[in-house]
């Protein structure tokens, strides 16, 4: 059952993404939708994506976050 405040926002906080190893500055990323993702356990790959393929764009995700989560309340 979906919690009031919502499944996106009660499963990711702000100080937490499992992201990485590597964080690099936004003018380094020409197009954030071209970007590929996959995902390694013990070196095995288990997920190969692309943002290409995500529901929502990389901007509308970062809108909504600013949004919801690291804008003070009013």
């Amino acid at each position: 059952m979906e919690s009031p405040i919502g499944i996106t926002v009660s499963k990711n906080f702000p100080s937490f993404a499992p992201t990485g190893p590597w964080i690099v500055a936004a003018d380094a990323i020409p197009d954030p939708q071209a970007l590929t993702m996959e995902l390694k356990v013990n070196g095995e790959q288990r997920q190969h994506s692309s943002n290409a393929d995500m529901i929502f764009s990389v901007t509308c995700i970062i809108a909504y976050w600013y949004k919801s989560a690291w804008s003070p309340a009013t």
